[in-house]
Protein backbone atom coordinates (compact mmCIF):
# COMPACT_ATOMS: atom_id res chain seq x y z
CA UNK A 1 0.00 0.00 0.00
CA UNK A 2 1.45 3.79 -0.98
CA UNK A 3 1.43 5.57 2.35
CA UNK A 4 1.02 9.88 1.55
CA UNK A 5 4.80 11.17 1.72
CA UNK A 6 3.57 14.47 2.69
CA UNK A 7 1.56 13.52 5.80
CA UNK A 8 3.98 10.76 6.62
CA UNK A 9 6.47 14.17 7.06
CA UNK A 10 3.94 15.87 8.76
CA UNK A 11 4.11 12.46 11.62
CA UNK A 12 7.78 11.80 11.51
CA UNK A 13 9.82 10.95 13.50
CA UNK A 14 7.30 7.82 14.12
CA UNK A 15 7.17 4.09 13.61
CA UNK A 16 4.02 3.12 11.13
CA UNK A 17 2.97 -0.46 12.10
CA UNK A 18 0.86 -1.88 9.01
CA UNK A 19 -2.18 -3.81 9.79
CA UNK A 20 -2.83 -5.92 7.15
CA UNK A 21 0.61 -7.23 7.46
CA UNK A 22 -0.05 -8.00 11.34
CA UNK A 23 -2.73 -9.91 10.17
CA UNK A 24 -1.11 -11.95 7.56
CA UNK A 25 1.15 -12.86 10.01
CA UNK A 26 -1.25 -14.14 12.26
CA UNK A 27 -3.18 -15.99 9.78
CA UNK A 28 0.25 -17.40 8.81
CA UNK A 29 0.90 -18.51 12.30
CA UNK A 30 -2.44 -19.67 13.15
CA UNK A 31 -2.69 -21.84 9.99
CA UNK A 32 0.82 -23.16 10.75
CA UNK A 33 -0.25 -23.73 14.51
CA UNK A 34 -3.87 -24.82 13.74
CA UNK A 35 -4.14 -26.97 17.06
CA UNK A 36 -2.49 -24.71 19.39
CA UNK A 37 -3.12 -22.37 21.30
CA UNK A 38 -0.76 -18.84 20.49
CA UNK A 39 0.10 -15.84 22.74
CA UNK A 40 1.34 -12.91 21.68
CA UNK A 41 4.15 -11.13 23.76
CA UNK A 42 3.22 -7.63 24.58
CA UNK A 43 6.62 -6.55 25.28
CA UNK A 44 7.48 -6.77 21.72
CA UNK A 45 4.92 -4.22 21.13
CA UNK A 46 2.59 -2.83 23.26
CA UNK A 47 1.32 -0.63 20.87
CA UNK A 48 -2.72 0.07 21.43
CA UNK A 49 -3.60 -0.69 17.85
CA UNK A 50 -1.45 -3.83 17.35
CA UNK A 51 -3.15 -5.52 20.68
CA UNK A 52 -6.17 -5.16 19.23
CA UNK A 53 -4.95 -6.39 15.93
CA UNK A 54 -3.82 -9.55 17.94
CA UNK A 55 -7.10 -9.91 19.93
CA UNK A 56 -9.02 -10.00 17.32
CA UNK A 57 -7.25 -13.41 15.53
CA UNK A 58 -7.99 -14.68 18.93
CA UNK A 59 -4.92 -14.86 20.64
CA UNK A 60 -3.79 -14.69 24.20
CA UNK A 61 -1.18 -12.51 25.97
CA UNK A 62 2.40 -13.76 27.27
CA UNK A 63 3.28 -10.93 30.21
CA UNK A 64 6.23 -9.84 31.31
CA UNK A 65 5.48 -7.60 34.29
CA UNK A 66 2.00 -6.65 35.97
CA UNK A 67 2.04 -3.29 34.15
CA UNK A 68 1.91 -5.45 30.82
CA UNK A 69 -0.96 -7.55 32.69
CA UNK A 70 -2.62 -4.47 33.30
CA UNK A 71 -2.23 -3.05 29.21
CA UNK A 72 -3.98 -6.57 28.48
CA UNK A 73 -6.60 -6.30 30.91
CA UNK A 74 -7.03 -2.34 29.53
CA UNK A 75 -7.51 -3.73 25.89
CA UNK A 76 -10.14 -6.07 26.75
CA UNK A 77 -8.58 -9.38 26.70
CA UNK A 78 -9.79 -11.80 29.53
CA UNK A 79 -7.95 -12.57 32.88
CA UNK A 80 -7.91 -16.65 31.33
CA UNK A 81 -6.25 -15.42 28.63
CA UNK A 82 -3.35 -13.43 30.27
CA UNK A 83 -0.11 -15.61 31.16
CA UNK A 84 2.03 -13.56 33.16
CA UNK A 85 5.89 -15.39 33.07
CA UNK A 86 9.01 -13.22 34.20
CA UNK A 87 11.83 -13.87 37.18
CA UNK A 88 11.84 -12.00 40.34
CA UNK A 89 8.20 -10.65 40.98
CA UNK A 90 8.14 -8.88 43.66
CA UNK A 91 5.44 -9.26 46.59
CA UNK A 92 4.12 -6.20 44.68
CA UNK A 93 4.30 -7.26 41.30
CA UNK A 94 1.82 -10.49 42.52
CA UNK A 95 0.04 -8.08 44.97
CA UNK A 96 -1.26 -6.18 41.27
CA UNK A 97 -1.47 -9.83 39.15
CA UNK A 98 -3.06 -12.18 41.71
CA UNK A 99 -6.68 -12.84 40.11
CA UNK A 100 -6.24 -11.19 37.44
CA UNK A 101 -4.04 -13.02 35.03
CA UNK A 102 -2.50 -16.61 34.82
CA UNK A 103 0.42 -16.40 37.33
CA UNK A 104 3.35 -18.07 36.29
CA UNK A 105 5.87 -18.93 39.58
CA UNK A 106 9.53 -18.63 38.22
CA UNK A 107 11.32 -19.83 41.85
CA UNK A 108 10.40 -21.50 44.71
CA UNK A 109 10.26 -18.05 46.53
CA UNK A 110 8.05 -16.86 44.07
CA UNK A 111 5.85 -19.83 44.77
CA UNK A 112 5.84 -18.63 49.04
CA UNK A 113 5.63 -15.40 48.27
CA UNK A 114 2.28 -16.28 46.03
CA UNK A 115 0.90 -18.37 48.70
CA UNK A 116 1.04 -15.78 51.38
CA UNK A 117 -0.22 -13.26 49.16
CA UNK A 118 -3.04 -15.33 47.92
CA UNK A 119 -3.87 -16.29 51.91
CA UNK A 120 -3.65 -12.25 53.03
CA UNK A 121 -6.35 -11.35 50.09
CA UNK A 122 -8.03 -14.25 51.62
CA UNK A 123 -8.41 -16.39 48.42
CA UNK A 124 -9.07 -20.25 48.99
CA UNK A 125 -8.10 -21.33 45.91
CA UNK A 126 -5.14 -19.68 43.87
CA UNK A 127 -4.33 -21.41 40.25
CA UNK A 128 -0.77 -20.96 39.60
CA UNK A 129 1.53 -22.32 36.64
CA UNK A 130 5.49 -23.30 36.97
CA UNK A 131 8.25 -21.91 34.34
CA UNK A 132 10.80 -25.14 33.94
CA UNK A 133 14.40 -25.11 33.71
CA UNK A 134 14.43 -28.21 31.91
CA UNK A 135 17.45 -30.65 32.12
CA UNK A 136 18.14 -30.32 27.88
CA UNK A 137 19.55 -27.75 25.54
CA UNK A 138 18.71 -27.14 22.31
CA UNK A 139 20.27 -29.17 19.38
CA UNK A 140 21.70 -31.49 21.54
CA UNK A 141 23.34 -29.07 24.09
CA UNK A 142 24.23 -29.85 27.63
CA UNK A 143 21.91 -27.45 29.96
CA UNK A 144 23.35 -24.12 30.96
CA UNK A 145 22.45 -22.69 33.87
CA UNK A 146 20.04 -20.25 33.57
CA UNK A 147 18.03 -17.13 35.78
CA UNK A 148 14.81 -18.60 34.47
CA UNK A 149 12.51 -21.37 35.63
CA UNK A 150 12.40 -24.02 38.57
CA UNK A 151 14.81 -27.15 38.76
CA UNK A 152 13.41 -30.44 38.33
CA UNK A 153 15.70 -31.19 41.35
CA UNK A 154 13.67 -28.53 43.21
CA UNK A 155 10.45 -30.70 42.14
CA UNK A 156 10.39 -32.39 46.04
CA UNK A 157 10.35 -28.54 47.73
CA UNK A 158 7.57 -27.66 45.39
CA UNK A 159 5.44 -30.59 46.90
CA UNK A 160 5.88 -29.74 50.10
CA UNK A 161 4.81 -25.88 49.80
CA UNK A 162 2.17 -27.35 47.73
CA UNK A 163 1.49 -29.39 50.79
CA UNK A 164 1.34 -26.65 53.88
CA UNK A 165 -0.45 -23.92 51.40
CA UNK A 166 -3.69 -25.88 50.08
CA UNK A 167 -4.91 -22.54 48.98
CA UNK A 168 -2.43 -22.84 46.08
CA UNK A 169 -3.16 -25.38 42.88
CA UNK A 170 -0.87 -26.46 40.19
CA UNK A 171 -2.61 -25.60 36.49
CA UNK A 172 0.01 -25.58 34.18
CA UNK A 173 3.93 -25.94 33.05
CA UNK A 174 5.66 -23.06 31.00
CA UNK A 175 9.31 -24.08 29.59
CA UNK A 176 11.36 -22.07 27.21
CA UNK A 177 14.59 -21.78 26.01
CA UNK A 178 15.78 -19.87 23.09
CA UNK A 179 14.41 -16.63 20.51
CA UNK A 180 15.04 -16.36 17.39
CA UNK A 181 15.47 -20.04 15.84
CA UNK A 182 14.64 -20.54 12.20
CA UNK A 183 14.94 -24.36 11.98
CA UNK A 184 11.65 -26.03 11.72
CA UNK A 185 13.10 -29.41 12.93
CA UNK A 186 14.92 -27.79 15.40
CA UNK A 187 11.78 -26.07 16.61
CA UNK A 188 10.01 -29.28 16.79
CA UNK A 189 12.78 -31.17 18.59
CA UNK A 190 12.18 -28.90 21.25
CA UNK A 191 8.74 -29.83 21.27
CA UNK A 192 9.05 -33.29 21.70
CA UNK A 193 11.43 -32.67 24.31
CA UNK A 194 9.19 -30.24 26.41
CA UNK A 195 6.17 -32.90 26.15
CA UNK A 196 8.43 -35.46 27.74
CA UNK A 197 9.58 -33.11 30.24
CA UNK A 198 5.86 -32.56 31.19
CA UNK A 199 4.64 -36.63 31.04
CA UNK A 200 7.55 -37.01 33.64
CA UNK A 201 6.40 -34.24 35.85
CA UNK A 202 3.04 -35.51 35.33
CA UNK A 203 3.41 -38.21 37.17
CA UNK A 204 3.38 -36.79 40.36
CA UNK A 205 1.04 -35.99 42.88
CA UNK A 206 -1.61 -32.97 42.29
CA UNK A 207 1.13 -32.35 39.34
CA UNK A 208 -0.80 -32.90 36.04
CA UNK A 209 -0.54 -29.83 33.82
CA UNK A 210 -3.72 -28.51 32.31
CA UNK A 211 -1.67 -26.85 29.92
CA UNK A 212 1.82 -26.68 28.45
CA UNK A 213 3.57 -23.55 27.46
CA UNK A 214 6.47 -24.72 25.30
CA UNK A 215 7.31 -20.47 25.05
CA UNK A 216 8.54 -18.78 21.61
CA UNK A 217 11.07 -19.61 19.41
CA UNK A 218 9.50 -19.45 16.30
CA UNK A 219 12.12 -16.56 14.45
CA UNK A 220 12.04 -13.82 12.12
CA UNK A 221 14.55 -13.78 8.91
CA UNK A 222 16.06 -10.23 9.30
CA UNK A 223 19.08 -10.68 6.78
CA UNK A 224 17.03 -12.19 3.37
CA UNK A 225 21.08 -12.80 2.13
CA UNK A 226 21.93 -15.37 5.18
CA UNK A 227 18.58 -16.04 6.72
CA UNK A 228 15.94 -18.24 5.40
CA UNK A 229 12.51 -17.70 7.20
CA UNK A 230 11.04 -20.37 9.11
CA UNK A 231 9.33 -23.40 6.95
CA UNK A 232 5.69 -23.31 7.94
CA UNK A 233 4.65 -25.79 6.11
CA UNK A 234 7.32 -28.26 7.80
CA UNK A 235 6.94 -26.82 11.43
CA UNK A 236 3.34 -27.64 10.71
CA UNK A 237 3.72 -31.05 10.43
CA UNK A 238 5.83 -31.00 13.71
CA UNK A 239 3.33 -29.44 15.03
CA UNK A 240 0.59 -32.10 14.07
CA UNK A 241 2.81 -34.64 15.36
CA UNK A 242 3.93 -33.77 18.69
CA UNK A 243 -0.39 -32.84 19.11
CA UNK A 244 -1.38 -36.32 17.66
CA UNK A 245 1.72 -37.64 20.75
CA UNK A 246 -0.15 -35.27 23.01
CA UNK A 247 -3.69 -36.62 22.69
CA UNK A 248 -2.40 -40.34 23.04
CA UNK A 249 -0.50 -39.65 26.46
CA UNK A 250 -0.75 -36.29 28.53
CA UNK A 251 -3.80 -34.65 26.56
CA UNK A 252 -3.31 -31.07 27.87
CA UNK A 253 -3.58 -27.95 26.21
CA UNK A 254 -0.84 -26.87 24.42
CA UNK A 255 0.48 -23.42 23.99
CA UNK A 256 2.99 -21.44 21.64
CA UNK A 257 4.39 -17.93 22.33
CA UNK A 258 4.41 -15.60 19.00
CA UNK A 259 7.71 -13.74 20.04
CA UNK A 260 8.06 -10.93 17.22
CA UNK A 261 7.03 -13.32 14.42
CA UNK A 262 3.86 -11.28 14.16
CA UNK A 263 5.27 -7.76 14.40
CA UNK A 264 8.86 -7.46 13.55
CA UNK A 265 8.20 -6.85 9.31
CA UNK A 266 4.95 -5.28 9.55
CA UNK A 267 6.91 -1.88 11.11
CA UNK A 268 9.04 0.56 9.92
CA UNK A 269 10.52 3.65 11.73
CA UNK A 270 10.77 6.63 9.68
CA UNK A 271 13.08 10.18 10.68
CA UNK A 272 13.87 13.07 8.64
CA UNK A 273 17.18 14.17 7.56
CA UNK A 274 18.18 17.41 9.26
CA UNK A 275 21.33 17.67 7.96
CA UNK A 276 23.66 16.29 5.42
CA UNK A 277 27.74 16.96 5.85
CA UNK A 278 30.86 15.56 3.86
CA UNK A 279 33.86 14.56 5.77
CA UNK A 280 36.98 13.22 4.64
CA UNK A 281 35.64 11.32 1.90
CA UNK A 282 32.02 10.26 3.96
CA UNK A 283 29.00 11.35 3.18
CA UNK A 284 26.74 11.73 6.40
CA UNK A 285 22.81 11.84 6.38
CA UNK A 286 22.18 12.95 10.12
CA UNK A 287 18.86 12.08 11.32
CA UNK A 288 16.47 13.48 14.08
CA UNK A 289 16.37 10.33 16.88
CA UNK A 290 18.94 7.60 15.62
CA UNK A 291 19.87 5.45 18.47
CA UNK A 292 17.32 7.20 21.09
CA UNK A 293 14.81 6.67 18.86
CA UNK A 294 15.33 2.90 17.47
CA UNK A 295 18.07 1.66 19.05
CA UNK A 296 18.84 -1.86 17.83
CA UNK A 297 20.54 -0.74 14.61
CA UNK A 298 23.39 0.93 16.49
CA UNK A 299 23.64 -2.17 18.68
CA UNK A 300 24.00 -4.40 15.60
CA UNK A 301 26.57 -1.56 14.01
CA UNK A 302 28.37 -1.26 17.72
CA UNK A 303 28.92 -5.28 17.52
CA UNK A 304 29.84 -5.50 14.15
CA UNK A 305 32.39 -2.33 13.92
CA UNK A 306 34.09 -4.02 17.34
CA UNK A 307 33.20 -8.12 16.50
CA UNK A 308 34.07 -8.44 12.76
CA UNK A 309 33.54 -11.90 14.13
CA UNK A 310 29.95 -11.16 14.50
CA UNK A 311 29.05 -13.68 17.46
CA UNK A 312 25.57 -15.26 18.12
CA UNK A 313 22.57 -13.04 18.49
CA UNK A 314 22.47 -11.60 22.01
CA UNK A 315 18.20 -11.13 21.89
CA UNK A 316 16.50 -9.01 21.69
CA UNK A 317 19.15 -6.50 21.29
CA UNK A 318 20.96 -7.78 18.59
CA UNK A 319 19.98 -10.51 15.83
CA UNK A 320 22.55 -10.31 13.43
CA UNK A 321 25.06 -7.57 11.79
CA UNK A 322 22.34 -7.21 8.49
CA UNK A 323 19.22 -6.61 10.66
CA UNK A 324 18.20 -3.38 9.20
CA UNK A 325 17.86 -1.78 6.15
CA UNK A 326 18.09 1.81 5.12
CA UNK A 327 16.73 3.92 2.53
CA UNK A 328 16.07 7.48 2.06
CA UNK A 329 12.13 7.81 1.04
CA UNK A 330 11.85 9.77 -2.67
CA UNK A 331 11.92 9.79 -6.21
CA UNK A 332 15.17 10.14 -6.83
CA UNK A 333 17.15 8.13 -9.73
CA UNK A 334 20.68 8.60 -8.69
CA UNK A 335 22.10 6.54 -5.16
CA UNK A 336 25.09 7.59 -3.10
CA UNK A 337 26.87 5.64 -0.33
CA UNK A 338 26.03 7.39 2.69
CA UNK A 339 26.50 6.71 6.66
CA UNK A 340 23.42 7.05 8.44
CA UNK A 341 23.75 8.97 12.03
CA UNK A 342 21.66 10.90 14.87
CA UNK A 343 21.68 13.67 16.49
CA UNK A 344 23.20 12.77 19.55
CA UNK A 345 25.99 13.35 20.80
CA UNK A 346 27.98 10.44 20.92
CA UNK A 347 29.68 8.52 17.81
CA UNK A 348 28.04 5.51 18.89
CA UNK A 349 24.76 7.23 17.47
CA UNK A 350 24.90 5.09 14.07
CA UNK A 351 22.22 3.71 12.25
CA UNK A 352 23.81 2.52 9.21
CA UNK A 353 27.27 2.79 7.64
CA UNK A 354 28.58 2.65 4.05
CA UNK A 355 24.74 2.02 3.11
CA UNK A 356 23.66 2.59 -0.77
CA UNK A 357 20.44 4.79 -0.50
CA UNK A 358 18.65 7.43 -2.85
CA UNK A 359 20.22 10.59 -3.40
CA UNK A 360 18.46 12.53 -0.10
CA UNK A 361 18.29 16.49 0.06
CA UNK A 362 17.32 18.16 3.50
CA UNK A 363 13.73 16.73 4.68
CA UNK A 364 13.71 13.51 2.97
CA UNK A 365 12.83 10.72 5.20
CA UNK A 366 14.54 7.87 6.47
CA UNK A 367 13.19 4.65 6.58
CA UNK A 368 14.55 1.82 8.84
CA UNK A 369 12.70 -1.47 8.21
CA UNK A 370 11.80 -4.39 10.66
CA UNK A 371 10.61 -1.94 13.47
CA UNK A 372 7.57 -3.49 14.49
CA UNK A 373 9.50 -5.31 17.31
CA UNK A 374 11.69 -4.93 20.22
CA UNK A 375 11.36 -1.62 18.34
CA UNK A 376 10.54 1.17 20.52
CA UNK A 377 9.92 0.21 24.20
CA UNK A 378 13.67 -1.01 24.12
CA UNK A 379 15.12 2.32 22.66
CA UNK A 380 16.21 5.06 25.24
CA UNK A 381 13.48 7.48 24.31
CA UNK A 382 14.17 9.94 26.87
CA UNK A 383 18.11 10.41 26.40
CA UNK A 384 18.98 13.73 25.41
CA UNK A 385 15.11 15.17 25.85
CA UNK A 386 14.87 15.20 21.53
CA UNK A 387 11.12 14.07 22.47
CA UNK A 388 9.39 10.69 21.09
CA UNK A 389 9.15 9.33 18.03
CA UNK A 390 5.13 8.91 17.26
CA UNK A 391 3.78 5.44 17.31
CA UNK A 392 1.11 5.16 14.22
CA UNK A 393 -1.31 2.25 12.95
CA UNK A 394 -1.57 1.93 9.43
CA UNK A 395 -4.97 0.42 8.50
CA UNK A 396 -6.03 -1.93 6.00
CA UNK A 397 -7.90 1.01 3.90
CA UNK A 398 -4.70 3.84 4.34
CA UNK A 399 -5.83 5.43 7.30
CA UNK A 400 -3.09 6.68 10.22
CA UNK A 401 -4.61 5.72 13.60
CA UNK A 402 -2.95 6.99 17.18
CA UNK A 403 -2.87 5.06 20.04
CA UNK A 404 -6.64 6.14 21.36
CA UNK A 405 -7.56 4.40 17.70
CA UNK A 406 -8.27 8.24 16.34
CA UNK A 407 -7.76 8.62 12.98
CA UNK A 408 -5.16 11.30 11.93
CA UNK A 409 -5.69 13.45 9.25
CA UNK A 410 -3.28 16.59 7.43
CA UNK A 411 -5.19 19.30 10.13
CA UNK A 412 -4.83 17.82 13.09
CA UNK A 413 -1.30 16.75 14.31
CA UNK A 414 -1.24 14.68 16.99
CA UNK A 415 -0.10 15.22 20.25
CA UNK A 416 3.31 14.39 21.20
CA UNK A 417 3.38 12.13 24.05
CA UNK A 418 5.72 12.17 27.16
CA UNK A 419 4.36 8.60 28.44
CA UNK A 420 3.03 5.49 26.76
CA UNK A 421 -0.27 6.12 27.17
CA UNK A 422 -1.38 2.33 26.64
CA UNK A 423 1.54 1.80 30.30
CA UNK A 424 0.04 4.79 31.60
CA UNK A 425 -3.82 3.98 31.54
CA UNK A 426 -2.59 0.48 32.58
CA UNK A 427 -0.81 2.23 36.03
CA UNK A 428 -3.39 4.20 36.44
CA UNK A 429 -6.47 1.91 36.60
CA UNK A 430 -4.48 -0.17 39.25
CA UNK A 431 -3.69 2.57 41.29
CA UNK A 432 -7.40 4.13 40.94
Amino acid sequence: MQIDIGKLKSLAPCYIYDAAKIEAQCNALRNALAEFDILYSVKTNPFAGVLQQVRQAGFGLDAASATEVMIGLTHGFKAEDIFYSAPGKSVEDIERAIGRCRIIVDSVNELIRLARCAREQGLTDCPFGMRMHPDFGLAGAAPAPSKFGIELDDLPMVADILRDNPVLRFEGLHIHLKSQILDADQIGDYWDRCLETAERIAGRPGMRPKYLNLGSGIGVAYDAKTQKPVDLTRLAERARAVQARNRAGLDTRLIVESGRFIVSAAGGFYTPVEDIKLSRGVKYLIVRNGMNGFLRPAVAHMIAANNPEAPEAQEPFYSTRAAFEADVINDAAEREVVSIVGNLCTELDVVAEGVTVRRAELGDLVRISNAGGYAFTLSPVLFSGQGLPRQILLTRDGHFLDESGLRIDRTRAPQTSHFNEGIKRAILSDVQ
